[in-house]
């Protein structure tokens, strides 16, 4: 019986300094509301973007005795903004369920703000004081890899539907669109990326992108993403008078007076995200009966 003792004894002994060896902590990631963990080292995310819900993991190969205290600080950019304490009875067998074991800390619903972020893990055994135990003995204190989060930049993505039916992306070059009013012209906006908001652009001009400076809307802003199947028509008949130059719709034909008098009509279309850089993204159409 004895002997058994001592051979259990230098068993745990063995398994209780494995953690020299094991892995250091990680750290993985997934957005609020969804089910699926990654353990990538980046994401992007629009901001404002749904928080993300941060896990910590240890291995311990063998296993921990005494009282133990986890502790995880979860750390943005070097600066510690959330901390975590653990504190497992590890003393005799109770040792036991926890042999081989992935200790973890999840830091929920977290910013998604874009930085750079990390785990501190610091692992210490305690020691009984008078009327309380005193953590001092430190078993490992390690950082997790780093893990970074970028933000996207609002994008102005969209594509007209031509007189044929087809949507098609601005031309370069600066050539016209050829689109229909039976048809409806029709913006779809559906690629702009991280937009909470946008504005249209309606300018009338030449064919060589010369404005009038009489018939224009470019003032009104519309709160959330671009849709897929905004008309045009309707949108600027809509607010040209509220937030233009006076109400006017988009027609075709000639110019019938003013500097461009017998010049085909055209139309300066753009868009511009909320919160990108003010670079809107601009086609030139022009419209057919």
């Amino acid at each position: 019986m004895k002997n058994t003792f001592y051979a259990s004894m230098a068993i745990l002994a063995i398994l209780t300094v494995s953690i020299v060896t094991a892995r250091a902590a990680t750290l993985r990631h997934k957005l609020v509301g969804t089910s699926s963990w990654s353990n990538t080292a980046s994401f992007s995310a629009c901001q404002p973007s749904p928080n993300t819900d941060l896990q910590a993991q240890r291995f311990v190969a063998g296993m921990l005795q005494g009282m133990i205290r986890f502790k995880w600080t979860f750390y943005k950019d070097g600066q510690p903004i959330k901390t975590d304490e653990q504190f497992y009875d590890l003393r005799g067998a109770g040792a036991l369920n926890f042999q081989n074991f992935t200790y973890q800390s999840t830091f929920y619903n977290m910013s998604s703000a874009a930085g750079t972020y990390y785990v501190n893990l610091e692992i210490k055994r305690g020691k009984w004081k008078p009327f309380f135990w005193e953590y001092s003995d430190t078993i490992a204190n390690e950082n997790s890899s780093l893990f970074t989060i970028t933000n996207i930049v609002p994008t102005n993505s969209f594509k007209i539907r031509n007189s044929a039916g087809v949507f098609v992306s601005p031309p370069t070059g600066g050539l016209p669109i050829q689109v229909s009013l039976s048809g409806g012209i029709i913006m779809d906006a559906s690629a702009t990326q991280c937009a909470t908001g946008y504005l249209i652009i309606v300018q009338e001009s030449d064919a060589w992108w010369n404005r009038t400076n009489l018939n224009e809307l470019d003032k009104k802003w519309i709160s959330g993403q671009p849709p897929a199947n905004l008309n045009l028509q309707q949108f600027v008949t809509t607010y040209s008078q509220s937030d233009g130059t006076g109400y006017f719709s988009l027609i075709g034909g000639n110019y019938t007076s003013g500097p461009f008098n017998g010049q085909p009509r055209f139309y300066r279309i753009g868009l511009q995200a909320a919160g990108a850089p003010w670079n809107p993204r601009m086609t030139l159409i022009r419209v057919n009966w």
